[in-house]
């Protein structure tokens, strides 16, 4: 039994070797195509980030109109004090307190997507000068052989 396991494990060596040898052969065509998929995700990944940037600066512009209103509201509410309707100043006291609710809603919304764009800009830089350093190291290569 032991001469068969040698025989298997000599077969698996072998395969190795040739796998190995394919590999080696073709190692500046591998990494060619591995700096373009990374140039790819990297163009996709610079797109996420538009969107993302794109998304918030709707948010905040949605939260600065709320914030408008509330102050045309307040204005509003302080007539209709000063009038004497209390009925009006406690339906816009109301509107305001929804309007408010909805910016409190929004602003961690907005928090959120700043990190998220801060980690995206750090990630894309950091991949950018991993993939020149690969490019670098490859026409070295070519340049030597």
């Amino acid at each position: 039994m032991s001469i068969w396991r040698k025989l298997f494990t000599l077969g698996r060596a072998g395969a190795h070797e040739a796998t190995s040898a394919v590999v080696d052969a073709n190692a500046i065509r591998i990494l060619d195509q591995e700096i373009r998929d990374a140039d790819t995700a990297q163009a996709k990944a610079r797109d996420n980030l538009a969107t993302l940037v794109a998304r918030r600066r709707i948010q905040e512009n949605d939260v600065k109109s709320l914030r408008e209103q509330v102050a045309k509201y307040e204005n509003s509410a302080r007539a209709a004090v000063t009038k004497g309707d209390m009925d009006l100043a406690r339906q816009v006291a109301q509107r305001i307190a929804d309007l408010e609710s909805d910016i409190a809603l929004k602003e961690p919304q907005i928090a959120g997507m700043r990190e998220a764009e801060d980690q995206l800009h750090t990630a894309i830089a950091a991949t950018d000068r991993r993939i020149d350093t690969l490019k670098r190291e490859v026409e070295v290569v070519k340049v030597n052989e």
